[in-house]
């Protein structure tokens, strides 16, 4: 078969090394390994039709030995332009193969065992296929894996068994060139297929099974299912812990560490402020007190201010109201809030009070009907007083006067000690 560049050479009468007229192929034996995998592609769909069309040759062949079979492996050899190149690495051979084999037998498999189908309509109806159930359909599509496998194999002793490698019943029959032992060796690569096909589909199912140990509340049953879910402890995030555990400490935490990220900007800001004014007014001072000193007063100052109220020594104290408390609003599954985006209130602006009731779907008949958003019932509110005035308004003044800080500087300090101090509560 003539290469792509003897192809051009003979077509523009140029010198060429084949003068019969060869067939066009697409590359030769020193084909890089992308090149080769290109071509495995439709080498092997060309491989798929020499398959069919050799096992029904070897069927005639079985009367009367006229060597069809051999006739037309010759004649896909001549049409096939792509085979050469795709052979020419280990990456195009295994790449024809998977073309060959995987574009009948995927829809084989799926056809035959109806999981995809099944999985999806039990999933509509809020059930889930039992694990025998799968398997059953499972072993229905590996069988007919195999048999796409044994009919449209292109060159059986070409791809190979593991009975070729290990011994055993698969091993092929190389030395027989007669129709019999054609077919048994089909028959053997697509017994091979069914046991490759089953070991996908089951490793796949338990991939799922361990996907879905997501901890319903439920009791796991079924020694499978324990198995899987022993595994699956050690590999998902959650660990052995129990699904709603897991979300409450997720939870938990992130409300932790949004603290201490409020604490650490706060921290921040502050530090930023006073450092900027303490440099600020070593200069004003003739750099005669070192920066840290003032800074390290200032930053005295603000938490004495943050900790003032009118407790014992000027200290703050906790204030205890009675509120009254908010009934959940069925469309979010949370108490009623104003602007909530998915709730019955998301019209009313947050700045405005609750309303006493509003108007809901009735869960029943669907109609309009009036629901009170408070549920008559009273909660205690845990807040912190103010910060004490006149030592807010006496340090806003030293600073600006005394540390020659700025009206912005001074709002920024008080507004970031303000938010932090509402944590305490």
């Amino acid at each position: 078969m003539a290469t792509l560049e003897e192809f051009f050479a003979e077509r523009d009468g140029g010198v060429s090394n084949n003068t019969g007229g060869g067939d066009f192929n697409f590359g030769s034996e020193d084909s890089a390994w992308y090149t080769s995998m290109l071509a495995a592609i439709p080498s092997g769909l060309f491989k798929i039709a020499e398959g069919i069309t050799t096992l029904g040759a070897t069927l005639l062949d079985l009367g009367v030995d006229k060597d069809r079979a051999e006739a037309v492996e010759d004649f896909f050899a001549k049409i096939n332009p792509f085979d050469e190149a795709a052979n020419a690495t280990a990456a195009g051979k295994i790449t024809e193969l998977i073309v060959n084999l995987g574009v009948p037998g995927v829809p084989a498999f799926n056809m035959a065992s109806g999981l995809a189908k099944a999985t999806a309509t039990a999933k509509q109806s809020g059930k889930y296929l039992s694990t025998m159930e799968k398997a059953r359909r499972i072993g229905k599509g590996s069988l007919a894996t195999g048999v796409s496998d044994a009919l449209f194999v292109g060159d059986v002793e070409g791809a190979g068994t593991f009975g070729d490698f290990m011994g055993g019943p698969t091993q092929l029959d190389r030395d027989s060139s007669s129709p019999y032992a054609e077919i048994l060796n089909r028959i053997k690569f697509g017994t091979e297929g069914v046991g490759f096909a089953g070991l996908i589909g089951g490793i796949g199912m338990g991939a799922s099974q361990l996907k879905n140990q997501t901890g319903t509340g439920r009791a796991i049953t079924g020694k499978m299912n324990k198995f899987l879910e022993t595994i699956s402890k050690g590999i998902r995030s959650r660990g052995p812990q129990d699904i709603d555990q897991f979300l409450i400490n997720n939870a938990r935490r992130g409300d932790i560490d949004a603290d201490l990220l409020e604490a650490v900007t706060m921290k921040n800001t502050i530090e930023g402020v006073t450092k900027d004014v303490a440099r600020k007014y070593g200069k004003v001072a003739g750099n005669k007190i070192a920066e840290p000193k003032i800074q390290n007063q200032m930053m005295l100052e603000l938490n004495d201010l943050l900790t003032s109220g009118s407790g014992k020594g000027g200290r703050m104290m906790p204030m205890f109201d009675e509120v009254a408390e908010v009934a959940i609003d069925p469309k979010t599954g949370f108490a009623f809030k104003n602007g909530a985006p998915d709730g019955s209130l998301k019209d009313i602006s947050p700045q405005l009070p609750l309303p006493k009731q509003v108007k809901i779907p009735d869960p029943v008949t669907g109609k309009e009907i009036m629901k009170d958003v408070f549920t008559g019932k009273t909660n205690m509110k845990v807040s912190i007083e103010p910060m004490d005035p006149a030592k807010v308004k006496a340090l806003g003044k030293k600073f600006i006067k005394e540390y020659k800080a700025t009206a912005p500087q001074v709002r920024n300090l008080f507004n970031t000690v303000t938010s932090g101090r509402g944590k305490f509560a």
